[in-house]
């Protein structure tokens, strides 16, 4: 504010005067009682019929001026921003459990049936499940079944065949093909062993039964998938793991 005490009062009187207050502007009062007067008779002027002198309208302008904005480069204060309630954590899936799992878990026929019959994996063994009378018997193809996928996919090439060498690679394979069993079968039966030569988990049954320690164990199964052209160490140890554990389960 730029008015002095003196100003106020004058614009006081002369404001009393053309606008009619009732009640009037204290003039006698201090210079807040006269601003703040003055300030309510602003609100009031008719700007078409109350006219005021030159000193009396500076000191209205003077009172009816915004307040000061903040310096320039300045900024108000930001509010501060309401704490976010803190999320409650969220509880962690458990993994799914992995196919060769739930054949190892199943406890009936019924449970391991069920199983070949949702799963694309063991369309062969469904087209011979009335051979099966044993669950071990089941069990124990169906875990085959899933390492000779595993096996099959660790040998499969990176390159796709073109659309000829596939065609040449089919000649060769119905040319190699053998018919077996019913007929109308083409190949020969998945399930049967060839005479002289123990399966994979036959092989565990002998060396636990010889109590052989792991060691012997990992050499002879790392020579046993050498002659399948399968030297990767890790998944030689997971068969071994496998193996090893449905010997142990079925004793």
């Amino acid at each position: 504010m730029k008015s002095t005490e003196k100003q106020l009062k004058a614009a006081a009187k002369e404001m009393n005067k053309v606008i009619g207050l009732d009640p009037a502007i204290d003039i006698k009062g201090d210079v807040d009682e006269l601003v703040e007067g003055i300030k309510e008779a602003i609100e009031i002027i008719d700007p078409k019929t109350d006219k005021f002198s030159e000193e009396t309208q500076a000191v209205i302008d003077d009172l009816s001026a915004p307040a000061a904005k903040p310096a320039k480069g300045k900024k108000a204060p930001a509010p501060e921003p309401e704490p976010e309630e803190a999320d409650e954590p969220e509880e962690a899936d458990e993994p799914e459990e992995t196919l060769t799992e739930k054949v190892e878990d199943a406890e009936t026929m019924d449970d391991l049936k069920e199983i070949v019959a949702a799963n694309k994996e063991f369309k062969r063994i469904g087209k011979a499940i009335a051979n099966f009378k044993k669950v071990s018997v089941l069990r124990q193809a169906m875990l085959d079944a899933l390492i000779e996928l595993e096996e099959e996919e660790e040998e499969k090439p990176a390159a796709k065949k073109t659309p000829i060498e596939k065609a040449k690679a089919a000649k060769e394979e119905k040319k190699e093909a053998a018919p077996a069993g019913k007929p109308g079968v083409k190949g020969v039966n998945p399930f049967k062993k060839e005479p002289g030569v123990l399966s994979n988990q036959e092989t565990m049954d002998k060396l636990l039964k010889e109590k052989a320690d792991d060691k012997t164990i990992l050499k002879a199964f790392t020579e046993i998938y050498k002659k399948k052209d399968v030297t990767d160490p890790e998944f030689i140890k997971g068969r071994v793991a496998i193996y090893k554990k449905i010997s142990q389960k079925g004793k």
